[in-house]
């Protein structure tokens, strides 16, 4: 069942009128309860309640296993985009940036494994090599609701190992005529001081001889100015003293400006019940400027002198010191229009859609480099102690040694066209339908990378002193330890030295050879075309409803790049690939009493491999060590690759015990085949490509032999409505989700690795308060810790440590119109920890972001 159908059904059950985000209640009737009886009490029902009620109902009538959040509950909780308004759902974790949810995780199942849809069309994404779409870049203020999908039906695109993230933007006719509604608000970084604020409005009307006609307009605006900061140990080994300590050591402060508009647009016509036809947009740009500064020191070990095996001192420790300034602007635009179509038993929904995201990324990056330094260091506490001596701190020690220009353009632009047929009644008594479509997809990815670089002149370097380019040493406070920043630049400075001195080659030396590897080896422009057809039939007998068919997806791939050989010669290759998957599945719903709903689910889904995987670009290096002997060493891409193929099982309990409340209990498995892992192999005695070679290493992606997750998910939800005043006015909220899976990885066979990413715990607790005009919800939500990157053997393998955010609203409804509310994120200070080879004392990684506060005004008319 697609949007269309579960949206038919939401409004027979007079749940259609979705609220724009900001913790409003919707300008539209069924707001409340009403009735034509004048003795018979209206009884209202706004704020959470009504989100919870409406998030319910589209769980309980959607064909497929899902959940979901309306724009009431997206506004319920503080949520900077639409990643974390679906946080707190049972079954999903986030990847965070800067303290901000970027990317979803589904069942334990990758981001790139997942799917993001709107309205049911495969959303693009501004990323370059992966299929991950940030859905920070979309913010939540504008959108009606949003499904998590975890067991698709045959009618929706397969790309979904872990499950499916389906955004839905407002509708008119989700309206009674005549509605705006908006908020404003303004806030506090504890780190830093700076004031955030946004504010969104949308507003429509439904006009004509029989309002036929509807219009929706909606545009949003947010800045977050903020800072972080934080230590970035790498490389832990066991030192000659037989202690731990990293190799090298380096601690970064951040300031950040995030800037993101959004628009939403519609243009719908419903002549009758049996005719709708629209035209929608949806508009986001997410624009950040960060600036960087970071200090680093390198060979901490190499002779080292210790007084106890964690604590020691070095005069060969490198140091460098490193400014960076980038800015980010991802656009996301999706336009499509359609219609739906009853003609007697029949439906016919049809559309096509434009989608087009961009990202252009300009940075700049200056290194300066000193070697011979003093740096003391005591790895015994948790945050290390790293003591830079005199000669580390001075701006003479560290001499120009690399500037960088770079500019990243992607951009992706798809075009697709759906078609849909059902015909209901189809089984005389039972109630059923046959439903089956086509949706061709055609995408176009390029990928357009240059990095001009310049090197220092060796003969005669200048210095951060001579150059008199240094800036103020700060005092980099991580968690009550102080690392003192600097010596550092100060970027008008270098800015100004380097705009006058670039093409002098006394100060700067053009780097032809690192500039081209970087121009060549990451572009690529790539055609990927998709056409999908489907069959499915659900019939009704009883209290069951069986619901089958099948998909097939047939995909098909052309990239051209570009080939490096030996660095300085670059030839054109190209490539193409093709699959196709047969994709059977199957739903059974069981109603054994008008508030229990059983569900069993057997489904199969696809995770097609990312971009870059499939890019043609080749690196290739050959060397001659003796006459008509050769050596070499290949990098490619592999358009050969078969996508992730993963058989699910689903097994579900939901008692709906009143309109506010649930109990769900849901068991999970996916059986993967085809997992994507990097394989590098060394042949000898070869001949490749025509010539001879005694030794040849070529490194590729490839295809795993299987991985497994299995998974139980519980969720509780209750409003206590029947308790004595004031508690009557209570509720709570709850899930908790537990996951096992394991990975087949060559070459580590014998370990027990999860999935990446895959926390194994993730829970959410939200207690909740609304009597009368007042409104307040406090909430935890916890992810453990997961395995983030596997780095070649398991004490270099990198996770990423437990995090779980407490966050708060309050709000207050003043009139009809106009309410008050405040909010606060991070309550807790959660930072962001990252560590090495399974030990969390040995730290990769760790990053403070502290609290967000706002204070705001909701406005209704």
């Amino acid at each position: 069942m697609n949007n269309h159908d579960l949206h038919r059904r939401l409004h027979i059950a007079g749940l259609a009128a979705l609220t724009v985000a900001g913790g409003l209640a919707a300008a539209a009737p069924v707001a409340a309860q009403e009735s034509a009886d004048p003795e018979v009490e209206v009884v209202t029902v706004t704020g959470q309640r009504l989100a919870q009620k409406r998030a319910l109902e589209r769980k309980r009538l959607s064909d497929a296993i899902l959940d979901a959040v309306s724009s009431d509950e997206i506004g319920r909780l503080p949520n900077r985009n639409s990643a974390e308004a679906i946080e707190s759902l049972p079954g999903v974790s986030l990847s965070y940036d800067q303290g901000e949810g970027r990317f979803v995780s589904i069942r334990g199942a990758s981001p790139n494994l997942n799917n993001v849809t709107i309205n049911g069309i495969t959303a693009g994404t501004p990323e370059g090599d992966g299929r991950t779409v940030p859905l920070d870049v979309i913010g939540g203020e504008l959108l009606s609701s949003i499904e998590v999908i975890k067991a698709v039906t045959p009618d929706m695109d397969a790309q979904s190992v872990g499950g499916t993230v389906n955004v839905i933007p407002p509708s008119p006719f989700d309206y009674d005529g005549a509605f705006a509604a908006g908020s404003a608000r303004v806030g506090y970084e504890e780190k830093g001081g700076n004031t955030p604020y946004a504010a969104n409005i949308t507003a429509g009307n439904r006009f004509g001889a029989n309002d036929e006609w509807g219009y929706l307009i909606g545009g949003s605006y947010s800045l977050r100015d903020f800072e972080s900061n934080g230590i970035f140990p790498d490389d832990w080994i066991i030192n000659d003293a037989g202690g731990a300590q990293p190799e090298g050591f380096k601690h970064n402060l951040y300031e950040i400006e995030r800037t993101r508009i959004g628009f939403t647009g519609a243009l719908e016509y419903q002549p009758d019940v049996d005719q709708h036809y629209f035209l929608r947009a949806l508009y986001s740009d997410f624009q950040e400027d960060e600036y960087r500064q970071r200090i680093e020191y390198g060979n901490l070990a190499e002779g080292a002198v210790f007084d106890a095996p964690q604590r020691g001192a070095t005069s060969n420790a490198e140091g460098e010191s490193e400014l960076r300034y980038e800015e980010k602007d991802k656009l996301f635009l999706n336009v499509s229009a359609g219609g739906e179509n009853r003609i007697d038993l029949w439906t016919i929904e049809h559309s096509l859609t434009y989608i087009n995201t961009e990202t252009e990324e300009p940075n700049e990056n200056w290194e300066f480099r000193g070697d011979g330094l003093d740096v003391s260091f005591d790895t015994e506490p948790f945050l290390l102690d790293v003591v830079p001596g005199d000669n580390a701190a001075d701006p003479d020690s560290y001499a120009f040694a690399r500037y960088r220009e770079q500019l990243d353009l992607i951009e992706e632009d798809s075009w697709v066209a759906a078609l849909d047929f059902r015909r209901d009644d189809l089984f005389g008594a039972l109630p059923g339908f046959l439903k089956f479509g086509a949706k061709f997809r055609t995408t176009d990815k390029k990928q357009d990378i240059e990095t001009p670089r310049w090197e220092g002149n060796e003969d005669s370097p200048f210095t951060l002193a001579s150059a008199d380019v240094t800036g103020t040493t700060i005092r980099n406070n991580v968690d009550g330890k102080t690392y003192p920043l600097g010596p550092i630049m100060d970027m008008g400075r270098i800015r100004e030295f380097t705009a006058a001195n670039i093409d002098d080659p006394a100060f700067f030396v053009f780097d032809e050879g690192a500039t081209l590897e970087d121009a060549v080896l990451a572009d690529y422009d790539l055609t990927e075309e998709v056409l999908a057809g489907y069959v499915m039939a659900s019939v009704d007998i009883d209290r069951f409803t069986v619901l089958g068919g099948v998909r097939v997806e047939r995909t098909e791939t052309d990239a051209d790049g570009f080939e490096l050989t030996n660095g300085t010669e670059v030839s054109s290759v190209s490539n193409s690939g093709s699959y196709t998957n047969v994709l059977p599945g199957l739903h059974l719903h069981y109603r054994a009493s008008d508030d229990v709903l059983l569900r069993a689910a057997w489904t199969n889904t696809i995770g097609r491999p990312s971009y870059g995987q499939i890019s043609p670009t080749r690196e290739f290096e050959i060397e001659e060590p003796s006459p008509g002997v050769f050596e070499g060493g290949l990098s490619e891409g592999n358009p050969d690759l078969d996508p992730f193929e993963s058989m699910n099982l689903d097994l579900s309990a939901e008692y709906y015990f009143s309109e506010f409340g649930i109990v769900s209990a849901a068991v999970f498995y996916k059986d993967i085949e085809n997992p994507i892992f990097g394989d590098s192999v060394t042949l000898e005695n070869i001949t490749f490509e025509g010539q001879d070679f005694r030794e040849l290493e070529i490194s590729r992606p490839a295809n795993a032999d299987s991985g497994e997750i299995l998974g139980i998910e519980f969720a509780y939800q209750q409003e206590f409505t029947f308790l004595p005043a004031p508690f009557d006015g209570l509720g709570f909220s709850g899930s908790l989700t537990l996951v096992d899976s394991e990975l087949n990885v060559p070459g580590r066979e014998d370990e027990d690795l999860p999935f990446l990413g895959q926390a194994d715990t993730l829970y959410s607790i939200a207690l909740s308060y609304q009597k009368g005009r007042f409104d307040a919800v406090l909430a935890y939500d916890f992810a453990s810790s997961y395995l983030d990157g596997l780095e070649g053997e398991p004490t270099r393998d990198i996770f990423y440590n437990d995090f779980g955010r407490l966050d708060a609203r309050v709000s207050y409804q003043l009139n009809d119109n106009l309410g008050l509310f405040a909010e606060f994120e991070n309550l807790n200070d959660e930072p962001g920890h990252e560590y090495q080879g399974g030990n969390t004392d040995w730290v990769t990684g760790y990053e403070l972001y502290d609290y967000t506060a706002y204070i705001g005004i909701t406005g209704r008319w």
